[in-house]
């Protein structure tokens, strides 16, 4: 059997092409722009791997294969129109880039270039795909729906949550299995199998998806952190605190689900880490100085009192800019350009934060550490401390304890942090650096550990 490294890259190979005619561009070229952004195409490369259970792989497999990730990244521009999401995979969304009425334009007309690639496949596949296809894209239909319905209710239970991925993420990876089996000649029994198999597959997707979407990078994820706060999503997270809270935290809970989108960040200080510096000089702009990066946490306005961190210059923002668009705020998880009314001592790696906002300044930090090394962290060993754009050379200058993965117990006068421990320490900086713990700001107070002569990621930890 061929590997999904390898399905992936034959996938790919044929579907990196274009989908669409060159007329009306306004149309066709934002549905090419958003696939040429790429994706992980899982869901295609299911169908590969279900025919070749089976089979050698048809042509008729790879037909649908593309119709599924047409369909898919349907599903994608429609749901980010319906998240007011502005990333996707990392770059602008279809209706951030263009405008709404595009991206519903666009979407619709994947859904037909999808149908278009199932009437190539042959007379006696059709009625068993198309039949499965339909089924599919109904239920997808149906869980979105539900996602929305449950964003206005106070409480959905774990089934109705399970329920409601199922249709809107699993069933779509579990019909991408079975259809690639049906071409391959699968009976009915294995094609159940498959489908299940799928649907759990999807449902753990999903789950790790809502997790990613609260604490995940958006340099890494690809979206914004926190969407699905700031929409009321039901998600695993929800649910399973607002089951397990005590009164106490139900009521603090309660309150923020009540509170409006913008309010449930209001408390959370500033934080813009700055990742390039633009100084264009031309008719259009002027000297011309943006410090484009990521909003970390909390909200910026037009006219908010700015300091730059380490330089502790102050200024004031004077515009905000997503790409064309001119914005009077940003918040957390906006990737925006910032412009201040002085030009002050900026650079990659700077950190933006509002006046009487200021972080404490630290060169040692008290910490928690996740070991994901096979190489053993001694003391004095010394690291990369990653966040964001910023680094700081770091060595682990204590030990308090390590706990036992197995047994969950602390060990003191641990000299060494094996791999999978857990482990309180101290590290010790080259320089002072503007970190919050992560109690009180969670983006801010995170970050990797990098063992800079293999370039691997050692840990990742947190700041108490």
């Amino acid at each position: 059997m061929l590997s999904f490294q390898t399905l992936s890259e034959r996938f790919n190979k044929g579907f990196d092409t274009k989908h669409f005619p060159s007329s009306p561009a306004t149309l066709y070229e934002p549905g090419e722009y958003f696939l040429q952004i790429g994706g992980k195409r899982i869901r295609p490369v299911l169908c590969l791997l279900g025919n070749e259970l089976f089979s050698d792989i048809h042509e008729d497999a790879y037909h649908v294969a593309r119709a599924i990730e047409l369909f898919h990244n349907f599903t994608l521009v429609h749901d980010d129109m319906m998240d007011e999401a502005s990333l996707r995979r990392g770059q602008a969304t279809v209706h951030t880039k263009y405008d709404t009425n595009t991206a519903l334009l666009v979407g619709d007309i994947m859904v037909i270039r999808a149908y278009e690639y199932l009437q190539n496949i042959q007379p006696n596949h059709l009625p068993k795909i198309l039949s499965l296809f339909n089924q599919t894209a109904r239920e997808v239909c149906e869980g979105q729906q539900l996602d929305m319905d449950y964003a206005k209710r106070s409480t959905v239970s774990m089934e109705e949550y399970i329920h409601m991925i199922t249709l809107k993420t699993s069933v779509l990876l579990a019909a991408s299995l079975q259809m690639g089996a049906i071409i391959g000649g699968a009976g009915e029994h294995n094609c159940s199998h498959l489908y299940e198999f799928g649907k759990k597959l999807g449902i753990a997707f999903q789950i790790q998806d809502d997790y990613l979407d609260a604490f995940g990078d958006a340099a890494v994820f690809g979206k914004e952190a926190g969407g699905d706060i700031k929409q009321n999503k039901k998600t695993f997270l929800l649910i399973r605190a607002l089951e397990t809270a005590n009164p106490d935290q139900l009521k603090t809970l309660n309150a923020l689900l009540h509170e409006s989108k913008d309010n449930r960040v209001k408390d959370v200080p500033f934080r813009y880490d700055v990742q390039q510096v633009y100084h264009v000089q031309n008719e259009k702009f002027v000297d011309y100085r943006g410090y484009a990066g990521r909003v970390i946490s909390g909200i910026v306005n037009v006219g908010d009192k700015i300091v730059s961190i380490p330089s502790n210059k102050l200024s004031t923002v004077k515009e905000i800019r997503r790409y064309e668009d001119v914005l009077v705020s940003a918040e957390a998880g906006d990737s925006v350009t910032i412009l201040l009314s002085d030009e002050i001592d900026i650079s990659r790696g700077s950190l933006l934060v509002k006046e009487g906002e200021v972080p404490e300044s630290k060169n040692v930090l008290s910490c928690t550490l996740v070991w994901m090394d096979d190489k053993p962290a001694l003391l004095n060993s010394k690291y990369l401390l990653k966040s964001g754009s910023r680094q700081f050379p770091v060595k682990i200058s204590e030990i308090d304890f390590t706990i036992d993965p197995i047994k969950l117990v602390e060990l003191k006068d641990s000299e060494s942090i094996k791999l999978n421990d857990i482990c309180s320490v101290k590290l010790r900086l080259s320089q002072f650096a503007f970190l919050d713990s992560f109690k009180e700001n969670r983006q801010n107070g995170i970050f990797i550990l990098i063992d800079e002569q293999s370039n691997n990621t050692v840990a990742l930890g947190i700041v108490k």
